[in-house]
């Protein structure tokens, strides 16, 4: 096990083998995305704004230098973490923004969550937070200061409790609490589709600094669903979390219209028909 890793890669599907790598500290990870559509319009002329593949795409990928391809490849990715993620690219620069926003933010939980259910890992930095200058990137907060659907995302698992859904392994889904406060923690859960029907409820009880496997849930691997959970604590604050699970590709107009609008009601933390605009 290395002490610290870069995981970059070629910024390839999110839980391909290479993210999976065992490090003692992840110093920078993170996923591209493209920035809100307001931002580009600050950025862009209005007919550069579409089709994505032009040369001033490319300039604001780190690219002054056309046609030097060197950085070129900060602008194909996006496309192709999309086409990767939902099997197409969506028609409009508004849905083309989010679903990349849809892919980053995914991405990001997905590295974040393996960091906080095990003990192996001793920190991850999410790279990065905000852009220096207006470019298409890995940042979850673009130069406007507009927050990309990843910022909502890590907002939630910056929490010091959080209770997490793994991917498929021996028929089942592990549910997992971390309880990376200084204090015991008690409390009820409950996880179900989106549709409402419970999969699971119970009652935890967490230490402090406690990693604990709360429960399994039967499942297919391959099942495309998105899991609500929900907890209270016994003074009445409440949490929430979601997962996608099964594997791609994905329906983004399901995403779009169904599955965002309940991960956004977990805790009203940000307004789903925003989200790229």
């Amino acid at each position: 096990m290395a002490p610290e890793q870069h995981l970059w890669g070629s910024h390839e599907y999110f839980k391909n083998d290479f993210y999976k790598a065992t490090t003692s500290f992840v110093s920078e990870t993170g996923y591209h995305a493209c920035p809100n559509v307001s931002a580009l319009k600050k950025f862009l002329p209005a007919e550069k704004l579409w089709p994505w593949d032009n040369d001033d795409w490319y300039h604001h990928a780190c690219n002054p230098f056309m046609p030097n391809m060197d950085y070129n490849y900060r602008i194909q990715i996006i496309p192709d973490q999309i086409a990767e993620f939902f099997g197409e690219i969506p028609d409009g620069l508004e849905a083309f923004a989010l679903a990349s926003q849809i892919c980053q933010a995914e991405a990001n939980q997905y590295f974040l969550e393996r960091a906080r259910a095990s003990r192996k890992y001793s920190g991850m930095l999410i790279w990065n937070l905000i852009d220096c200058w207006p470019h298409f990137s890995d940042s979850v907060v673009d130069y406007y200061y507009g927050k990309k659907l990843s910022y909502y995302y890590c907002k939630r698992h910056m929490n010091d409790f959080l209770i997490m859904a793994g991917d498929a392994a021996d028929w089942h889904w592990a549910i997992t609490m971390c309880n990376d406060s200084n204090r015991t923690r008690r409390g009820v859960y409950t996880i179900r589709t989106y549709q409402g029907e419970v999969l699971v409820s119970g009652e935890f009880t967490a230490a402090p600094g406690e990693i604990r496997q709360l429960t399994r849930i039967r499942c297919l691997a391959t099942d495309q669903q998105l899991l609500l959970i929900e907890w209270e604590f016994d003074d009445g604050t409440r949490g929430g979390n979601h997962k996608v699970t099964g594997t791609p590709r994905y329906d983004f107009r399901k995403f779009r219209d169904e599955w965002l609008p309940a991960i956004a009601a977990l805790d009203n933390g940000f307004n789903a028909a925003e989200i790229g605009r």
